[in-house]
């Protein structure tokens, strides 16, 4: 046991310059991918932000669809319901 223990078992095998190496590769990768992400609204173009997209045409934008999208959620509720069962 006492050949495991001990601080003199990380010293002989460079324990500790592995630990620093791993944690500057670490910290340099996450500056690097800060850096990134602060300069991503400069590399993007600029003419993408200001478009005009216009309305989304969605399900809930459709009255009309109101009773099938109740009429499928209430399906799926009791068949939900019904696998829940012992």
């Amino acid at each position: 046991m006492d050949k495991l223990a001990g601080l003199q078992n990380i010293f002989d095998v460079g324990g500790f310059a592995i630990a620093l190496s791993g944690m500057l590769i670490v910290f340099c990768s996450l500056v690097l991918v800060s850096l990134f992400i602060a300069l991503l609204p400069r590399i993007l173009p600029h003419s993408a932000a200001g478009a005009d997209i216009g309305p989304l045409e969605t399900a809930a934008n459709h009255s009309d669809n109101m009773p099938l999208v109740a009429a499928l959620g209430y399906a799926l509720h009791l068949q939900q319901r019904e696998s829940d069962k012992p």
